[in-house]
């Protein structure tokens, strides 16, 4: 009986050790933080602007308002850049303190599994004052849409699990696995995201059909413009680099080269041809590297009523 009792007594504070630390029975932890769970997503650098920062209706009596424009910025993906702003939709003879260029900001990490957040930071314009305006003669009320743009160099960086299968008309039927290509609706933590590569298996060949998707609202252009993004050609948007796709560590050959286009600035086809060798299906990983700028934009509109 004594046995009994303590046998329970030692189950109940193994037990309560496992959920107050998350350290399984038998090792490891609970809900581990994997690389995988931090390259997901559709977003890079995303912001906002702070409630009331600035309010809908300013109130104007002089010249100075009293407030600022913050924005909220962070980095939902997983890749370390840059953002620079432009603020846009206003006179500065109106406005006179707010930039009319770009405002840089800090480098924001990607998350990561020791920073599964990813980087933050509040942005303030102007910098060391609050808006100053200078009302337009014989106005009472003066409207205008703020607007606040980024502009940041990113990469995807995604790895596929594939089955490839380098004798797929050999005698042996049973297969560790069966090629079907890869699918994923949930991005790889960034805006332009791999989306489907359909599979073609071949004697010692493996071909795949990769679609490349903008699957984040803002817009595509070539990477190394980010400095000169609120003055792009057209023919720099919608091009998208990439290093040589790799199947279990291998280049393959892919048409069209780099830099490739988006067809109506949504995606793109990108097929590849991998060598393969051995006699038995297997799985690996198709990984890619896309390098491209990204550009958003968001508004607030904006009133000013003089009162006195």
């Amino acid at each position: 009986m004594k046995c009994f009792k303590l046998s329970i007594a030692l189950s109940a504070v193994l037990l309560l050790l496992t959920a107050c630390s998350g350290i399984g029975v038998f090792g490891g932890t609970k809900n581990p933080q994997t690389i995988g769970e931090t390259h997901q997503g559709t977003q890079g650098i995303a912001f906002d602007f702070v409630t009331n920062y600035p309010p809908s209706i300013i109130y104007l009596s002089g010249g100075d308002t009293g407030t600022n424009i913050l924005l909220d910025v962070r980095n939902l993906g997983s890749f370390d850049t840059t953002p620079q702003f432009y603020f846009s939709g206003f006179d500065t003879k109106i406005l006179p303190n707010m930039p009319s260029g770009v405002v840089y900001s800090q480098m924001l990490k990607g998350r990561s599994p020791t920073n599964p957040d990813g980087g933050y930071f509040q942005l303030q314009v102007p910098t060391y004052s609050t808006l100053n305006v200078n009302m337009p003669k014989d106005s009472d009320i003066f409207t205008f849409n703020l607007q606040a743009t980024a502009c940041f160099d990113y990469e995807t960086q995604a790895s596929l699990a594939v089955c490839v299968d380098p004798n797929p008309y050999g005698a042996v039927t049973q297969k560790a696995c069966i090629p079907h290509g890869a699918a994923s609706t949930g991005g790889q933590g960034a805006p332009i995201a791999i989306t489907s590569a359909e599979q073609e298996s071949l004697k010692n060949k493996v071909i795949f059909k990769i679609t490349v998707t903008n699957s984040g609202g803002g817009q595509v252009y070539e990477k190394g413009k980010t400095t000169m993004c609120t003055r792009l050609a057209h023919s720099d948007l919608n091009k998208i680099t990439y290093s040589p796709f790799t199947l279990g560590g291998q280049a393959g050959t892919c048409t069209p080269a780099s830099p490739v286009s988006l067809r109506t600035g949504q995606s793109a086809t990108i097929t590849c041809v991998f060598s393969v060798t051995g006699d038995l299906a297997y799985t690996t990983t198709l990984n890619a590297d896309l390098m491209y700028g990204y550009m958003l934009s968001k508004q607030r509109s904006v009133q000013i009523k003089k009162i006195s």
